[in-house]
């Protein structure tokens, strides 16, 4: 949908009736229709721009241009269109500007040591007294353990930023009294970026700290001691990042279509089309996003300059500090522990169809119409995340806190048959029988009939009644799904 110049539609179609054996099997329950403009005559430009009253910047953007033309043989169109949308933050709204239940981790990670029940979760006195909940006097004591929470409706979006920018052409030439050729190009690039709350780290089990860290505050020290745990004792460490997650990402396909129309007689109609399209995305984790292996290395000094994880404390480790809010790190270890996880995609779909119609019998006089068609179509796709995004099969995790994706690669043919007749029994009321059968060459095939009633006792009154059967075979991405 995100395709399509919103200044190249015509109008929108809603047929809340079923209509699998028309559209496939996944118009059971209705169908919408988006039909794009095949005609206009003379030159328009629009230009819109809104806003909101709040305090927040929700700006708004859309800039079109028509152009058109159209004499006895030759009918044409261009459309450009161009939008763009600033983004809407949950903390742009005082409903939605505090979180219900903050989260259980804060940038102030909590710290135990398991194992020693004396010792419960602590935070460092450094924790805001607003986002305190360990027990201290004066605090709250922690519920669904949290600590140091920390507001994720601060960081995330119900709309993110959106640039687009879309061109359309049709072009219709009649090359006589019953036929004519049509074409259409379309091209589309969108562009968005997203953001995220800070990502968690620690997990269930949470992440091992060394006791001797050289950044461990000496109250937080003294607290643990007291509590029973021993000086040599790892800590484990429950938090999140000090970063905003921010995901990028950009869109750009393509579709051309040609084809014929005619009539055979008064009686019978008839199209045939060819299509092609293609589309290509790049998404880009690219900013809150750590490598898991380092990170967890740079708690206990083992993280080499190199970016290998063999070093130890005494050996030129380099230490990734969890405390003081994380604010204070050597440039080098950000370096190695942050990432930029790339995520490219591809799909590609080659399709053509015949479709006829018109009328043949008669039920009391009234024509009945008729309407069938064949499809086929050849699609391809591809999803090939960075390795480090992809669930590692050993681990069942993907390389890096904060992101995750899976591949996928598969393509199929697909080919479907289908007809329709309308008989109208009354001028009141009529019959709908149709349909499809449709194969696909990794699941094989399967028929659906569909049957529609409809009777109009009034000008203003219609009752509907209808059954009909669909199937879904899995999606591409579906069918050709990595390691989730």
């Amino acid at each position: 949908i995100n395709a399509i110049p919103m200044a190249a539609i015509e109008r929108i179609e809603v047929l809340s009736a079923g209509a699998s054996a028309i559209y496939g099997a996944d118009a059971v329950a209705g169908v919408i229709n988006v039909v794009l403009r095949r005609s206009f005559d003379g030159i328009r430009a629009a230009v819109s721009v809104g806003d909101s009253s709040a305090d927040s910047d929700e700006a708004k953007l859309n800039a079109n241009f028509l152009f058109g033309f159209g004499n006895d043989t030759v009918d044409g169109l261009l459309v450009i269109d161009a939008f763009k949308r600033n983004g809407f933050y949950n903390r742009d709204r005082a409903i939605t500007e505090n979180e219900r239940v903050p989260s259980q981790q804060g940038i102030f990670p909590s710290f135990n040591g398991r194992g020693f029940p004396l010792v419960r979760d602590l935070v460092e006195a450094a924790c805001p007294d607003s986002q305190r909940f360990d027990g201290r006097p004066g605090f709250p004591a922690a519920s669904a353990y949290q600590y140091c929470s920390v507001d994720r409706a601060d960081y995330t979006a119900f709309d993110p930023e959106l640039e687009q920018l879309g061109a359309y052409g049709t072009i219709t030439a009649r090359l006589g009294e019953s036929l004519e050729a049509f074409g259409e190009l379309q091209a589309q690039r969108n562009k968005s970026f997203a953001t995220g709350s800070p990502a968690a780290w620690g997990g269930s089990a949470g992440a091992r700290i060394a006791f001797n860290h050289p950044n461990t505050p000496a109250e937080l020290r003294a607290r643990l001691l007291a509590g029973g745990l021993g000086a040599t004792t790892d800590l484990l460490g429950f938090g999140r990042f000090p970063d905003t997650r921010q995901i990028e990402v950009e869109t750009k396909n393509w579709r051309a279509l040609a084809g014929l129309r005619g009539d055979l007689n008064d009686d019978w109609s008839w199209e045939a089309a060819a299509g092609f399209g293609r589309s290509e995305s790049e998404q880009v984790a690219s900013g809150g996003i750590y490598n898991e292996a380092r990170f967890l290395a740079g708690l206990r000094g083992f993280l080499c300059a190199d970016g290998t994880t063999t070093c130890s404390p005494t050996s030129g480790g380099l230490w990734y500090n969890p405390f003081g809010g994380q604010g204070s790190q050597d440039p080098r270890v950000l370096a190695l522990v942050r990432e930029t996880v790339p995520r490219n995609g591809e799909s590609t779909t080659t399709s053509a169809d015949f479709k006829i119609n018109g009328t043949a019998g008669a039920i009391g006089g009234r024509d009945i119409a008729w309407a069938l068609g064949v499809e086929g179509r050849r699609e391809k796709i591809a999803d090939r995340p960075s390795p480090l995004a992809a669930v590692n099969r050993l681990t069942g995790r993907p390389g890096v806190i904060g992101f995750g994706s899976k591949s996928a690669e598969a393509e199929r043919d697909a080919s479907a048959v289908f007809v329709e007749s309308l008989l109208p029994f009354t001028e009141t009321f009529d019959l709908r029988l149709a349909g499809r059968y449709d194969h696909y060459s990794d699941f094989g095939g399967d028929f659906n009939p569909s049957v529609g009633l409809r009777f109009r006792p009034s000008d203003t009154l219609v009752f509907r009644a209808g059954w009909n059967t669909g199937f879904r075979a899995p999606s591409l991405a579906q069918a050709g799904s990595g390691t989730t």
